[in-house]
């Protein structure tokens, strides 16, 4: 809300200062001059020629943002994957310690070995 608040203040001060200034001239740019045009609206075309430019810089910006949210979404989404295989691995790998562990136990109290599970 903020960002609206300052451009429209900045659009008024721009116009008021294009009203001020509203004498004819004339304006050399490169190859081209155009004979007695008002300051006004030359004031008024380069502020909206240098908006333009921001406008597309930011919509590019965003873009690039955007793209890399979607890789950085779809490595985090990877590395969940990992995780949960992981997981369960670490899971399967306890179960066998505690097979191993009560068939040493046993094996220590002298009983007979307990069947070991697959």
């Amino acid at each position: 809300m903020y960002r609206l608040i300052l451009v429209l203040l900045f659009a008024l001060i721009v116009a008021m200062f294009a009203i001020q200034n509203a004498l004819v001239v004339d304006v050399n740019f490169l190859f081209w001059t155009l004979h007695g045009i008002s300051l006004a609206l030359v004031i008024l075309g380069a502020t909206a020629a240098g908006a333009t430019i921001v406008g597309i810089l930011y919509v590019f910006r965003q873009v690039q943002f955007m793209r890399t949210r979607k890789d950085l979404l779809s490595q985090v989404k990877k590395m969940e994957g990992d995780l949960k295989e992981k997981c369960l691995e670490e899971n399967r790998l306890r179960e066998q310690v505690d097979v191993l562990r009560k068939a040493l136990e046993a094996q220590a109290a002298g009983g007979p070995e307990p069947v070991q599970q697959a």
